[in-house]
């Protein structure tokens, strides 16, 4: 989405460059300066910044939300990741000392949420016609619910053969739900696709019903996975069972606050019910 010069430098090295994100601005500082922005400050829960070569971070100048891109030399990264559960993502916090972040490697967040970024203009896909907020909380409810099926695997595999009939009726309505949460994923995303394609903005309904959507993927899957981890004894507590760390993993998931069912729950109620929305990112 950024201009194409940002791309180029980012891409520079190859097509396999990695990034990691914060789209938490509470304790950065974005001040401008001639030429572009001056950063300093820290974000949390950078996911992958380990393998990083950049970061996206969100970050506030003169009330405007900027997404800015900063190579590794910018920023040090501190270990902070000692959690209960999403061990693997290694979602640590990253410090930025009065780092020069030039003009174009920096975006609006509203350009992002309205698909007019420069990138628009030279890539020709429908990628680049959704917006941002449409399909980013897909990325977090992805992985929640390939833990919802692998527990579901993996309890089909430990369990085979069992005659208790409890079991039977909890791993059924399990795999029933994981089942219904991916057919509303791919809904959703075909739609959202299909839209794009015909370079056609959703309408606000749209947008709610997405995104309340993609928060209940999130609980259909935790509620699939706690009914089998209820059901599993106490062997399933021990840390060589996978089933005790997809329960923890997919709990810790749930905490992302994109993943908050409340917020956007309310306002597609608002918005059904012939109120305009408040309060939460469209």
């Amino acid at each position: 989405m950024f201009p194409e010069q940002s791309q180029e430098e980012y891409w520079a090295n190859g097509c396999n460059t990695l990034s990691s994100t914060s789209f938490n601005p509470a304790r950065g500082r974005v001040d401008p300066v001639q030429g572009g922005y001056k950063v300093s400050g820290k974000w949390d829960f950078a996911s992958g910044v380990d393998a990083a070569d950049w970061m996206l971070v969100a970050g506030n100048c003169d009330g405007t939300a900027l997404m800015l891109t900063l190579p590794k030399t910018d920023y040090v990264v501190q270990d902070t990741w000692f959690v209960s559960g999403l061990l693997g993502t290694g979602s640590k916090d990253v410090v930025v000392n009065d780092a020069f972040v030039p003009g174009h490697c920096v975006l609006p967040m509203q350009d992002m949420r309205d698909v007019c970024t420069p990138g628009r203009t030279f890539h020709d896909t429908a990628n680049y016609c959704i917006p941002l907020r449409d399909i980013l909380s897909f990325t977090l409810a992805s992985p929640v619910l390939g833990m919802a099926q692998g527990t579901v695997e993996n309890f089909e595999c430990t369990r085979e053969r069992s005659e208790v009939s409890s079991l039977h009726i909890r791993f059924a309505e399990s795999a029933v739900e994981v089942g219904a949460a991916r057919s509303l994923m791919q809904a959703d995303t075909q739609e959202i696709f299909a839209r794009a394609e015909r370079d056609e903005m959703p309408t606000v309904d749209d947008r709610v019903r997405y995104r309340q959507n993609q928060e209940y993927v999130s609980r259909l899957a935790i509620r699939a996975v706690d009914r089998l981890f209820e059901a599993d004894g106490g062997h399933s507590l021990f840390s060589e069972q996978a089933l005790q760390r997809l329960h923890r993993d997919i709990h810790a998931a749930a905490h992302h606050v994109s993943l908050a069912w409340d917020g956007v729950a309310e306002q597609y109620g608002r918005v059904h019910l012939g109120l305009a929305p408040t309060g939460v990112d469209l």
